[in-house]
């Protein structure tokens, strides 16, 4: 299964293997404290974070198979669930220097056009296996760019935010949930889960 994390990782990791962006740029994953543990990280910045997600209502929660344990013998469903986020990047740069806030959305557009849907539609790299493409992601898509033009508080930091809508499935397995496989014949599990990461780290 993908988690979210992930795929703001591939997205990172895709970044990082195009000689589109310049190799200064710093990436982030998370929401970066400018005044706290992050102020020593200096533009420019993309940072990549999930604006929204929902469950795609249009499809239903579908089995799409059975786990068997070491002996052979069936011991639970495996379902999967079809969900839509909006992925935003935050570009950074500071007036002045010889990055453009503007030439960095639009490096950042090209070297992500490989894997739009509208683009080559290639399939993002598994960030733990670079070599390999990232699983159940299904689409991306580039959509809108917005230009900040509230300078009040940083009259020198430039930005943009370019919007992302991703659609990816999520794998659910039963015995994951401590559902007993002879009370599995439907489920309902909370969309919370695929917030959950699948790493060790905070």
């Amino acid at each position: 299964m993908v988690q979210l994390d992930t795929i703001l990782e591939g997205m990172v990791q895709a970044c990082n293997e195009s000689t589109i962006l310049p190799d200064e740029v710093t990436y982030s994953t998370v929401v970066l404290d400018s005044g706290g543990q992050h102020s020593n990280i200096r533009p420019p910045i993309i940072e990549f974070s999930v604006d929204s997600i929902d469950r795609d209502t249009s499809r239903n929660t579908e089995k799409v198979g059975v786990e068997t344990n070491s002996n052979g013998t069936e011991v639970g469903y495996i379902y999967t669930q079809w969900f839509d986020a909006v992925v935003t990047a935050e570009i950074l740069s500071v007036a002045g220097t010889k990055f453009n806030h503007r030439e960095l959305e639009q490096n950042l557009r090209q070297a992500l056009y490989r894997y739009d849907i509208h683009g080559l539609n290639e399939q993002l790299p598994d960030p733990n296996n670079p070599s390999s493409p990232l699983r159940d992601v299904n689409w991306i898509s580039l959509d809108s760019i917005q230009p900040d033009r509230d300078f009040a508080l940083s009259p020198s930091v430039r930005t943009r935010t370019a919007t992302m809508d991703v659609g990816f499935t999520h794998e659910i397995r039963t015995s994951d949930y401590g559902i007993k496989y002879d009370e599995a014949e439907e489920i309902d599990l909370d969309i919370s889960v695929v917030f959950e990461s699948d790493s060790d780290d905070d």
